[in-house]
């Protein structure tokens, strides 16, 4: 079966948090852009509510589950770092108050999200990404632009940390200053079964290191900022 890419860009409306896999709520960093399972599960959920029927979330399911994703930033990210008090009401009724830190993005400009389907699929998965509303935590809204059939650029995308990027990226300048963090992916044999959170039995996710194409151009107190820059010479 054919395979094809496909482009969707979107923009953020609010600041965009994701917490990087293995951090507590407490204490909440977040990665630049949503993880692979992160986009694909915000597809699974749009799906139902568009149709109000679970089984449009099975059919998405299958269909992403084992796609491969690229997250190409925008020419520029900024990572602030808040200090949050939480409420959380409690089954009693009574109010339960918690502190925290959690990062916020500052996106400049738009993403582009990536997904290898197959070619059959095209048109159920382009009109899903069409109605996106948020993606990572429920109050990072954003909207999608347009969705094209456009094969990613790899010096532009976030790249696993694997055998294949090392023999092209010798150089350690290349990779000097560029945040390299932890995302989760589903597993191609996982079930919705198990990514259903009313009915999960087991781990669906597993965990790989990714490489930004962005480099550290500003820091200070609480705050970081990156600019788009791309792996010079990288290809698939």
């Amino acid at each position: 079966m054919t395979k094809v890419w496909l482009k969707g860009e979107f923009e953020f409306a609010t600041l965009f948090s994701y917490r990087i896999p293995n951090f507590s709520t407490a204490y909440a960093p977040s990665s630049p852009m949503p993880g692979p399972s992160a986009v694909k599960l915000a597809l699974v959920a749009t799906r139902i509510e568009l149709t109000g029927q679970p089984s449009e979330g099975t059919v998405m399911f299958d269909v992403v589950k084992a796609a491969r994703v690229g997250l190409e930033p925008p020419p520029w990210v900024a990572i602030s770092r808040t200090f949050l008090r939480r409420l959380k009401r409690m089954k009693a009724g009574n109010i339960d108050q918690s502190f925290g830190i959690r990062e916020y993005v500052h996106h400049g400009g738009t993403i582009g999200l990536y997904l290898e389907i197959e070619a059959d699929a095209v048109g159920f998965v382009a009109h899903t990404m069409r109605q996106l509303r948020r993606i990572g935590t429920t109050d990072s809204v954003l909207y999608c632009l347009q969705v094209t059939q456009t094969t990613p650029n790899p010096a532009l995308i976030a790249q696993p940390l694997a055998q294949e990027f090392f023999q092209v990226t010798l150089n350690p300048e290349l990779l000097r200053g560029r945040p390299v963090l932890p995302l989760r992916d589903i597993k191609p044999n996982s079930t919705f079964k198990q990514a259903n959170p009313y009915e999960g039995s087991g781990s669906f996710t597993e965990q790989q290191m990714y490489i930004f194409p962005l480099r550290l151009y500003q820091a200070g107190d609480g705050w970081t900022h990156y600019q788009r820059e791309s792996f010079e010479g990288f290809t698939y």
